[in-house]
């Protein structure tokens, strides 16, 4: 970690942090690399969201180890990390910011966690409740004002910052086919993404010969971008679903845990996890599609 005599806790933070940045790097081809080396994670840090993050996490945790601890050094905190997620544990936070937190920590030591042998409670999909209900904040906004950007986000499933970057020229038209292109999706990765047909003629309106024009100036802070990607991740796979009965074993996703018993198209799933600048169909199951509805053939359960 280097020499740390006199320097803030803070301080030694930032700097461990900055040391791990790869912004304008490949994480993809990073990933590679390390597997040639027997490790699933790179070492870097590939956003600027995710270091804000993580940094913002591990400065939390070092100031606790110096308050209850007396620490001086990030690496006198390093043996008091399980004793800092047990008491947020305790605190009453999800599994999931357990986990977070857990893998903020252990990027800043150049480790995993489980190579730290971190114990953190196990995440459940029932736990989720990011945009499943209305939120507090869905309060403070009006659908009706702002229809136009909601239908857009429904027609094409775009991240928050993806909306925001984006300008006219970005807007596709095919013939009769509308497509969004990202520029720089999660993880700075480029990919073209197909808008709903509902929604072509509204997104198509957005598209003109003004080169650089952002197509929204601003995004309302409160607006649920999240639950418009799970409505488009949901019909899209519903256009693209086949019967499940005329599917070979392979070719089926079946549901572990509390979704055991729930099945799907893994062809259709995969589709929507490349639309949705994912790679994994797991997360498209238990992030995405929870708002599925029972339908007459059966292939479909309701998961909210």
């Amino acid at each position: 970690m280097g020499r740390t005599k006199n320097k803030s806790m803070k301080w030694q933070v930032q700097a461990a942090m900055l040391s791990k940045l790869c912004i304008g790097q490949s994480r993809h081809k990073a990933k590679e690399e390390i597997k040639k080396e027997g490790k699933s994670t790179p070492d870097g840090i590939y956003s600027w969201s995710t270091y804000n993050t993580y940094k913002k996490h591990c400065i939390a945790f070092a100031e606790w180890c110096k308050k209850t601890y007396g620490c001086k050094s990030i690496e006198g905190a390093k043996k008091h990390i399980q004793d800092y997620l047990d008491y947020r544990i305790d605190k009453g936070l999800s599994a999931w910011t357990i986990k977070m937190e857990a893998s903020a920590i252990a990027k800043m030591y150049g480790s995993s966690t489980s190579d730290l042998k971190l114990i953190t409670p196990d995440r459940k999909r029932e736990d989720i409740k990011r945009s499943r209900k209305d939120c507090k904040h869905d309060k403070h906004i009006s659908k009706e004002k702002h229809k136009d950007i909601i239908d857009f986000c429904k027609g094409c499933g775009l991240r928050r910052h993806e909306l925001a970057q984006l300008k006219t020229e970005n807007i596709i038209i095919e013939e009769d086919n509308v497509y969004i292109e990202v520029l720089q999706g999660k993880g700075g990765k480029r990919r073209i993404v197909e808008v709903l047909a509902e929604y072509r003629e509204h997104i198509k309106s957005y598209h003109n010969d003004n080169i650089g024009e952002y197509v929204f100036k601003t995004i309302p802070q409160n607006l649920d971008i999240h639950s418009y990607r799970a409505s488009y991740a949901c019909e899209l796979y519903k256009s693209l679903e086949r019967p499940l009965d005329s599917l070979i074993r392979e070719q089926k996703y079946y549901c572990k845990g509390d979704m055991k018993g729930n099945v799907y198209d893994k062809k259709a799933m995969m589709t929507v996890s490349r639309m949705l600048g994912h790679n994994r169909i797991n997360v498209i199951a238990s992030n995405y599609l929870w708002n599925l509805h029972d339908k007459t053939n059966g292939n479909l359960a309701l998961f909210s």
